[in-house]
């Protein structure tokens, strides 16, 4: 072995080349001896599906499977109509409907990773809002009195006098009477 070459099942060289030190002395912090992590430029995958699990008149509430990511998901973004109503670590959620309208309503949700990368929308997921019950009335109890008709009566008008009344229709607003006009003579 007087070549001097090593053969292929020997240590590896020691030498390495001057671009690949560079590199590495390019992602070491300075005086940290560690290097950085490269910069988390993916975006999480998309989650798979929304499940509404309870749907009230003033209450939706969803679970989702979680997403995944290269470096890891730390949250998700929840949209109703278009609209973000909610940020939430977790992998369910229970909203409030910001307006009155009944109906089909559209539910969206986004992963987000610690980057800042978000991933595309979830399949949409449409919820029928339903209608709120109607507040409970009291009903009246039955009584005895006749059933009014559609005739007026004598106090259906806060003017109106029976004939009983002392005072004639034809008071003015003072309470006075007007006085009779003098008879020729």
């Amino acid at each position: 072995m007087g070549s001097g070459n090593t053969p292929p099942d020997t240590q590896p060289s020691a030498t390495r080349s001057k671009s690949a030190d560079a590199e590495d002395d390019a992602n070491q912090k300075p005086g940290s001896g560690q290097t950085k992590a490269a910069k988390d430029s993916d975006p999480p995958e998309p989650v798979a599906d929304i499940e509404a699990s309870r749907v009230t008149a003033r209450r939706l509430t969803i679970s989702w499977p979680a997403a995944s990511d290269n470096v890891g998901v730390i949250g998700y973004r929840i949209w109703l109509n278009g609209f973000e109503v909610a940020t939430t670590a977790e992998t369910r959620a229970r909203l409030r409907w910001f307006n009155d309208d009944s109906g089909q309503h559209v539910v969206q949700i986004r992963a987000l990773d610690a980057a800042g990368n978000q991933s595309q929308s979830s399949p949409t997921l449409i919820v029928t809002r339903p209608s709120p019950e109607p507040t409970a009335t009291p009903t009246p109890e039955p009584s005895d009195s006749p059933t009014p008709t559609g005739a007026p009566s004598e106090h259906s008008h806060p003017d109106a006098q029976s004939p009983d009344s002392p005072e004639s229709p034809s008071e003015t607003d003072t309470g006075q009477k007007p006085t009779a006009e003098p008879t020729p003579r």
